[in-house]
């Protein structure tokens, strides 16, 4: 899933942010406000707040507009097709949550989302090992093995 919009209602104003169509880094804020930023992304796929809109991108290529109006009932729309899609996306107790249909809690999808510096060490600690794993002669590593 990508983003490629969000709009949040706050009283007579919107504010909207668009986001690159590759990777987006929130950075020159706070952790206050990268969490809320993350949590109004997280919300807008789950059973979040009234006011807040995203334009997503799914793994396939479809594209879909959430809307989750002040008054009225949230609905999905496919972009590419003008249909709406919410029933496709409402779970048994009659929410639309586009991440329970991907198998992802507000919790997993919030950690997906955060790449920390840790997880990048962890990252580069893990292809340092395979760049040396793969410099060893193989006939070793099957005595090793056994």
């Amino acid at each position: 899933m990508h983003f490629e919009r969000l709009a949040i209602e706050a009283g007579d104003d919107t504010f909207t942010l668009d986001f690159h169509e590759r990777l987006t880094v929130i950075a020159g804020m706070g952790q206050l406000e990268r969490d809320g930023l993350v949590n109004e992304l997280v919300g807008g796929l789950s059973a979040g707040r009234p006011g807040v809109h995203l334009e997503v991108r799914s793994d396939g290529g479809e594209r879909y507009a959430v809307f989750r109006p002040r008054s009225g009932a949230p609905r999905i729309v496919d972009i590419e097709r003008a249909a709406d899609v919410t029933a496709s996306f409402t779970n048994g107790a009659g929410q639309v949550n586009i991440l329970e249909r991907a198998g992802l809690t507000p919790s997993t999808a919030r950690r997906a989302m955060r790449i920390t510096a840790a997880d990048l060490a962890a990252r580069s600690h893990g292809d340092a090992l395979v760049d040396r794993l793969a410099r060893l002669d193989p006939d070793r590593l099957w005595d090793v093995a056994r």
